[in-house]
């Protein structure tokens, strides 16, 4: 099991977010040290609490609950794969506006993760 979470939070009537959907999809198949979850803002919009989602897509990456990234990517594989690349090598990122309620929304996903575990 991996406490590490990448979460895309996008919306199904985003045309820029079903055109990512399936670059999002292999750049997870190609990164197993992370757990990655599709998040659609409207669907699940309970679990966001205090954020508000503006531009697509919008990513979170977390590990343990703690925030290492949380904003908006260009919808290309590439640039994920950046933040990845940062994250995995320990660097620091900055952290994002209202990052309490970005750190509220990777503990409740890492809760969600260990009950399915």
């Amino acid at each position: 099991m991996t406490n590490r979470i990448i979460a895309c939070l996008c919306a199904a009537w985003c045309d820029t977010c079903s055109a990512y959907r399936a670059h999002f999809e292999r750049v997870a198949a190609a990164s197993p040290q992370f757990a990655f979850r599709w998040i659609d803002i409207e669907d699940e919009a309970d679990l966001l609490g205090d954020i508000d989602v503006e531009n697509f897509p919008t990513v979170l990456v977390a590990d343990d609950g703690e925030v290492l990234f949380a904003g908006t990517l260009r919808p290309d594989p590439a640039h994920l794969q950046r933040v990845i690349d940062v994250v995995a090598s320990g660097a620091a990122l900055a952290p994002p506006e209202n990052v309490d309620a970005w750190r509220a929304l990777a503990r409740r996903l890492a809760g969600i993760r260990a009950d399915r575990d």
